[in-house]
């Protein structure tokens, strides 16, 4: 087992697109977003467009090639993340699906899921090309842990999960934290508005009977979150967010 490159260079760019943007690239984003909102209520389709231009504003700047939205003009091509260190097999841990909602309950689901286990500790080669690369390897750590301290401040607050620990530059990853630490709303919008915008991805992504079912309708109604879910898994009677890990940087 192994952590692909790709899910650590993909982390760092979520939090480069969230909490990297100056004012005018943020004042521009938000509008794409709520365009969005605006925008075709066909699955899968109401904010790709919206997406496509708040990345192409934000990462599209090498000029190497017309049009702009050519990836050879992604200034992410100036980082390399390999993959990761094995991990050992002993590492591995079977944990069952445990949301925590906003009125703070655990609700066990019969899902389980293969995880790794908390405090296991992986490697890998981080290069950057710094004649092409506008930032530091210091501002980038900068923004990963902004981007969490938004995350915190403005979504998992509501679930009433303190982290007290501000020393650590943290992160997520794996498919099992959820919607909210993989996407910018909550980075770059007004608590109520973000809420209100992913509650309206779920209502155009979703179908009607799952959007009704995972009670998504009643995001800004009762719960004043979107989604009103935390992911966690239980590991020696102790509750571990899905996917938390934090960084270190090792020249």
């Amino acid at each position: 087992p192994y952590i692909p490159g790709s899910s650590i260079k993909g982390a760092l760019r979520t939090a480069l697109l969230g909490a990297g943007q100056n004012e005018i690239q943020k004042k521009k984003s938000v509008e794409w977003i709520r365009q969005g909102k605006k925008g075709a209520s066909g699955r899968k389709k109401a904010y790709k467009n919206a997406n496509e231009q708040i990345e192409i504003e934000f990462f599209h700047r090498l000029d190497r090639s017309t049009p702009r939205k050519n990836a050879v003009n992604d200034i992410m091509s100036m980082i390399r993340v390999s993959d990761s260190s094995t991990v050992n097999k002993d590492r591995l841990m079977i944990a069952q699906k445990i949301d925590k909602n906003v009125d703070q309950e655990y609700n066990s689901l019969p899902i389980n899921k293969e995880c790794i286990m908390p405090e296991t500790s992986f490697e890998c080669i981080l290069t950057i090309d710094k004649k092409y690369f506008p930032y530091t390897i210091d501002e980038v750590m900068n923004y990963v842990r902004t981007f969490y301290k938004n995350y915190q401040n403005n979504f998992v607050d509501a679930f009433e999960v303190p982290d007290k620990d501000d020393k650590n530059t943290k992160f997520y990853l794996g498919g099992g934290p959820g919607f909210a630490s993989k996407t910018i709303p909550y980075q770059i919008m007004k608590i109520d508005e973000s809420a209100e915008i992913v509650q309206d991805v779920f209502r155009k992504t979703l179908s009607h009977k799952m959007f009704k079912e995972h009670k998504h309708d009643r995001d800004d109604r009762d719960y004043q979150t979107s989604p009103h879910m935390m992911k966690f898994a239980k590991y020696k009677q102790k509750y571990y967010e899905m996917g938390l890990c934090k960084l270190e940087l090792i020249e």
